[in-house]
């Protein structure tokens, strides 16, 4: 290669960085050394936020069951995924097998784990849990330090066994308890209440959005879907723009998460919700007027109330749920409608009348 060829090349690899130019050194991966460690870190990586949270907790629970255990500066026992994929990198395929095998027993029937009873998971749970595992040894086998494909399969699993959600009454009740919403932790949740109803968002939808995702003066938020990589423009009403107008004059203009804890800690006001916490957060609202209530449901709520409304038309609702198959639609339709409920009553009546 010339000198300017080799300046060409060097050139290529320049990247603006502000005011400075900043050149790109990858010539590290050539002599890297490729570890359990290193397909790790790459397998977070790789992932997006709506994925990556979920995986790390699947993978850290495989850990905990295997006994590869840490404990964080919080005093909790963690999961060690680092030395999880090194033992399991490093088991023979028929006993990888065997081992993953019985987690997955463990996982349907449930059990002790470090002093917490685990229930039994459902089967999409297990089949979630399962294919983070799976996906790992994937990557794995992809840079050549297992030479295996894991065996087990999942379980049979029907989606969205019931896609209703708190009944209208109590969804009114919701909405009309936080109303009134005065301080931080009021407004809060019903800023939240008001995204995962009024838009149908799902839970890590809320959770990952910024300041800078909403657009006051074009009455909009800007979401990244499921599986997607860019955020879309979703229209406001008018009350959800009110109430999350409400929250940030008392969370203030500073640029961040748009939904953080109320500690006075600097940085832990840089860091969106948890899952947990936004759970924790809807859990007690509902509670409040007495159901048992998930961010989810209130998002099958809110589709079941649309289906209703626009006569079952599911083209036209699944613009508003931005479910990427209709045939998901169908199955809420169907739950919405109950014919199966409605045939068995007339059965039932049917007997009746011939022993009368």
């Amino acid at each position: 290669m010339t000198s300017d060829e080799h300046g060409e090349s060097a050139k290529a690899l320049r990247i603006r960085s502000g005011s400075a130019l900043a050149v790109v050194d990858n010539s590290s991966l050539l002599t890297e050394e490729v570890t359990p460690q290193t397909v790790t870190d790459d397998f977070f990586n790789r992932l997006d936020e709506h994925t990556k949270e979920g995986y790390r907790q699947d993978l850290e629970l495989f850990a905990k069951w295997l006994n590869l255990t840490y404990v964080d500066t919080k005093g909790r026992v963690r999961g060690d995924t680092h030395r999880m994929t090194e033992q399991l990198f490093s088991t023979p395929l028929g006993k990888a097998n065997r081992i993953v095998e019985t987690y997955k027993t463990f996982l349907r029937k449930g059990g002790e784990l470090f002093g917490h009873t685990l229930k039994a998971a459902p089967p999409n749970t297990v089949n979630r849990r399962l294919s983070a595992i799976r996906s790992l040894v994937k990557l794995g086998r992809r840079h050549g330090i297992v030479n295996w494909a894991l065996d087990v399969p999942g379980m049979k699993a029907e989606p969205y066994k019931d896609t209703r959600g708190p009944l209208p009454g109590y969804v009114a009740k919701l909405f009309l308890a936080g109303a009134d919403a005065k301080s931080a932790k009021e407004l809060r949740g019903a800023a939240i209440l008001h995204l995962l109803y009024t838009l149908a968002l799902r839970s890590i939808e809320v959770r990952e959005l910024d300041l800078s995702n909403l657009d006051v003066e074009g009455q909009r938020v800007f979401v990244r879907g499921k599986g997607r990589n860019e955020r879309k423009p979703i229209t406001l009403p008018l009350s959800t723009l009110d109430v999350l107008q409400r929250w940030i004059a008392v969370r203030g203009a500073e640029p961040g998460p748009l939904f953080t804890n109320l500690s006075r800690n600097k940085k832990s006001k840089s860091l969106h919700l948890t899952r947990r916490a936004i759970n924790c957060i809807v859990e007690e609202l509902g509670a409040k007027v007495g159901i048992k209530l998930r961010p989810h449901g209130l998002r099958h709520a809110a589709i079941t109330q649309a289906l209703d409304d626009w006569n079952g038309n599911t083209r036209v609702v699944k613009r508003f749920s931005r479910h990427v198959r209709s045939d998901t639609l169908d199955m809420y339709d169907d739950a919405r409608q109950d014919m199966a409920g409605d045939i068995a009553a007339k059965l039932a009546e049917r007997l009746m009348g011939k022993k009368k």
